[in-house]
Parts: structure tokens; C-alpha cells; sequence
């Protein structure tokens, strides 16, 4: 059992645009239409180019399920804006969204030494933002009536989390990933309670290069970093992700 992330890529495309017009993704997203080939396209290109975006696709057992980004990446501030959606329905429930975030939160708090990670949820998306919470973040607002969907404005909640809110939260996290047949060893850190020297990432970081997973636990010792070519929800809601 593994999850990994491997960038985003013009392959992808007719895979993630099935996955973004799915009702059981749109029904978290802040837009309801039908997403065209055109507009499709068009989010991709900037998808692709833009230096304050990055996007992966999740992987289960090597098999494309979902999608993960990072935007607003602003380096001065030291923060920036995350979201997730898993497409397909098969590995939803199995902890694999849980995974993604804990993978996540080591790179932006971690290899970037960001200060700041935040996302935006439907109240709707209970699950969501309950697991945001169960990592540590913080609900920072509620945006009463902020988004008009399937004919009705629905409310969207705001959270937060800090990188010492995380420094305190990530080895209970650890051994929940742990609880549930995960292991993981990135820079050199390990759920299973073992040990291990710094092990630098690949290409040092998001934007290319990187190896970021999570193992099935007693895997530690069969590390093979592949490389990545590139919820909560800067896409389960917001339009960051495809529109």
C-alpha cells in the first residue's frame, strides 16, 4: 500500500478533466458547469506555466487517482494555498486523502520552510475539513453565503495552519498514517518510530525532481525514490484547481 505524488503533466489531461466534470468531485467545487475541452485546455496551459502553482498527481499502488496543488506559492510571505480531490470513487475511505495531506505539510513546512499553509472548504464537505482539523489546522473564518451552487449559496469555512502548529501536530499524525498500513521515510523521517539520517529529497523540493510518498509500513528499507514530474482544498473548493 503507497501513495506517492508525481507532477502534473500534459498527458494528464483527459484523465484530470474526467475527474474535474465527476458530479462526485464537482459537488465540492465552487463552480457546477460542465467544463469544456476548450476551457479545459486553457486551465492546464496555466497550470502548467504558472511559477506560483503546483500540481501532482496522486497515486495509489502506481495507479493515477486523484490531484494535489499548492497556489498562491508567495516566498516573501512565506504561505500559501493547498487543495486536493481524489477521482476516483475506489480509493476513497481507505486513508489515502489522509496520506496526500501528510505528505503535504512535510514539503511546505519542511523542504520549503514555508510559515503558513491555508485552504478553503464547503461546510458542506464535513469530511474535508475534519480531517484538516485532525492535522492541526485552525478554522480561521466562515464565509457566510459565499458561493452560489446547484441553484443556492452555501457557506465556506477557512483554515489555517502554522508551521509550529504542525511541528506539534505531525507525530500524532505520523502514527495515525502508521495505524492505518502506512509507513514513511522523507528526508530521512520515519512513522514506524525509527530513526534514519537526513535524506535530502531530489531536485530539493515541489517544483521538480522531487520524491515525495508514503510507504507501506516495514517498506522503510526498500526506499526508491521516483521521480515527480510536477486537500482539503484549494480545489474541494476553490479555483485554483480546474474551474
Amino acid at each position: 500500500m503507497s501513495v506517492n505524488l508525481r507532477p502534473l503533466a500534459a498527458s494528464d489531461s483527459g484523465r484530470v478533466h474526467a475527474w474535474r466534470n465527476s458530479a462526485e468531485v464537482a459537488a465540492f467545487m465552487y463552480t457546477d458547469h460542465l467544463i469544456s475541452p476548450e476551457e479545459h485546455a486553457g486551465w492546464l496551459a496555466g497550470a502548467l506555466a504558472d511559477q506560483a502553482r503546483r500540481y501532482w498527481i496522486i497515486e495509489d499502488d502506481g495507479a493515477p487517482v486523484g490531484l494535489a496543488n499548492l497556489a498562491g506559492i508567495d516566498p516573501a510571505r512565506r504561505r500559501c494555498e493547498w487543495a486536493y480531490y481524489l477521482g476516483e470513487a475506489s480509493v476513497r475511505g481507505r486513508g489515502v486523502g489522509a496520506a496526500v495531506e501528510f505528505i503535504v505539510l512535510e514539503q511546505v513546512f519542511g523542504t520549503m520552510g514555508l510559515h503558513k499553509l491555508w485552504c478553503e472548504v464547503l461546510v458542506e464537505n464535513e469530511p474535508v475539513w475534519r480531517l484538516h482539523e485532525s492535522f492541526g489546522f485552525t478554522r480561521e473564518a466562515l464565509y457566510r453565503d459565499h458561493v452560489w451552487k446547484q441553484g443556492r449559496f452555501q457557506d465556506v469555512v477557512g483554515l489555517g495552519l502554522l508551521s509550529d502548529d504542525w511541528a506539534r501536530a505531525r507525530e500524532g499524525c505520523a502514527e495515525r498514517l502508521a495505524a492505518k498500513g502506512y509507513g514513511r521515510r522523507i528526508w530521512g523521517w520515519v512513522v514506524n518510530g525509527r530513526a534514519f539520517k537526513a535524506l535530502p529529497l531530489d531536485g530539493g523540493g515541489l517544483g521538480g525532481g522531487a520524491a515525495l510518498g508514503v510507504w507501506a509500513k516495514g517498506a522503510v528499507g526498500r526506499w526508491r525514490p521516483s521521480a515527480l514530474q510536477s486537500s482539503s482544498t484549494v480545489d474541494t473548493p476553490n479555483p485554483a484547481l480546474p474551474p
